[in-house]
């Protein structure tokens, strides 16, 4: 089911919004596996996944570009670009290919 999802440090506040198009064995939890990279999976490394809250939120009936218009509403909304959050770019739903 295609999810936004936000990550809270519950310490800091910080959060991290992402999409996911199968919340099943999604990218929701890709961010504490061994060797993730990136500004979430660095604090969930060194502070501990204890400190971590998940929110999940389904639109199962977006396209892939609302799906992205959609996170790119809620990380505008919350603050999460860096330094402030750990998402490190603004998604661009014109696009065809997003990095991430």
């Amino acid at each position: 089911m295609k999810s936004i999802y936000i990550w809270t440090n519950e310490v800091s506040g910080k959060r991290y919004v992402g999409r996911t198009n199968n919340i099943r064995g999604s990218r929701v939890f890709s961010h504490t596996r061994e060797g993730a990279k990136g500004l979430l999976a660095k604090d969930i490394k060194r502070i501990g996944l204890s400190v971590f809250s998940i929110r999940v939120f389904p639109y199962p009936n977006f396209t892939k570009k609302e799906l992205a218009e959609k996170e790119r509403d809620w990380i505008l909304a919350l603050g999460t670009l860096e330094p402030n959050g750990y998402n490190k770019i603004l998604p661009n739903p014109k696009r065809k290919k997003q990095s991430k």
